[in-house]
């Protein structure tokens, strides 16, 4: 991955190295914009043991202690999880 102003040379510097260089995509990686309540809750999971093995907080209590309902909880913190993976995967895909 680099930054659009870093292209143009990294493909001189592969040219002149006798490598067939072709540019067929550009694609902007946004950054993660997780902050506010969706990341204070997944960092109080994080930091109560939620995602441990074995888990040192149940989904119902970690729920209880933050007035929310299970199901809530569990939606939240799996769609949560599940934005950050999509994020790092398109990071990294290769």
């Amino acid at each position: 991955m680099a930054h659009d102003r870093e292209i143009p040379s990294l493909i001189d510097a592969l040219k002149v190295r006798g490598a067939s260089v072709e540019l067929l995509e550009s694609v902007e990686v946004k950054d993660l914009d997780f902050n506010g309540p969706s990341y204070d809750l997944l960092l109080t999971a994080l930091e109560e043991g939620y995602f441990d093995a074995p888990r040192r907080v149940s989904t119902n209590e970690l729920a209880r202690r933050l007035g929310k309902s299970p199901a809530t909880l569990s939606i939240t913190l799996r769609r949560n999880v599940k934005k950050i993976l999509k994020h790092y995967a398109m990071l990294y895909a290769s």
